[in-house]
């Protein structure tokens, strides 16, 4: 997105899950550059920050069976949602949006990680 243009809620990835506690799970995702930076928003850093001081600002949501989920909590960083009873395979996408650029960024490869954790209820 080095020309400034915007992406909209595009898919990046999946979270398929699977629990088998009667009570259900949480799911926390979490931006790793976010805590790293001690930004208030997940960003995209440069493939090499001491040559490049460029950062991309990101949103990502999670989608389950086409709807938005709503979480229980969110910082941030990231959000965790909960999901009720035992699953099998429930496949959840993440999806990510990039604000369009009044000042476009380097040209560079942009990246972030984005931690999943699931913990049983």
């Amino acid at each position: 997105m080095t020309d400034g243009s915007a992406l909209s809620d595009t898919k990046v990835g999946d979270i398929t899950q699977n629990c088998n506690k009667k009570a259900g799970y949480t799911v926390k995702v979490e931006s790793d550059n976010c805590v790293a930076t001690l930004g208030r928003q997940p960003v995209l850093l440069p493939s090499d920050p001491r040559a490049n001081s460029d950062k991309q600002s990101y949103t990502f949501g999670l989608v389950t069976d086409g709807t938005t989920e709503n979480p229980i909590a969110t910082t941030s960083c990231g959000m965790t949602i909960a999901v009720n009873g035992k699953q099998s395979n429930r496949v959840t996408e993440v999806r990510i949006s990039i604000p369009a650029n009044e000042t476009p960024v380097a040209a560079d490869t942009y990246s972030d990680v984005l931690s999943v954790t699931l913990t049983a209820l």
